[in-house]
């Protein structure tokens, strides 16, 4: 399975929300305290094609994994 926005390995699905899927946040809050990185995040991804929401119908998804680029704050 795969198409412009996403891609599948050994059970992995990534949406590659930089540059191709269509990413809607609705609230994203990102702090660094001490000892902590906190985050929320809201939101939807879209342009998902219909074959892979098809394909992951019915599934349990979980969170693996999440990625913070820095970027200058100036």
């Amino acid at each position: 399975m795969s198409d412009n926005q996403t891609t599948s390995e050994n059970d992995r699905i990534v949406v590659d929300c930089e540059n191709a899927a269509e990413l809607e946040i609705e609230s994203l809050d990102v702090g660094v305290a001490s000892d902590v990185l906190a985050f929320d995040v809201s939101g939807n991804i879209k342009t998902v094609s219909a074959s892979r929401l098809q394909d992951l119908s019915g599934s349990d998804l979980k969170l693996a994994e999440l990625t913070f680029v820095v970027t200058d704050a100036s």
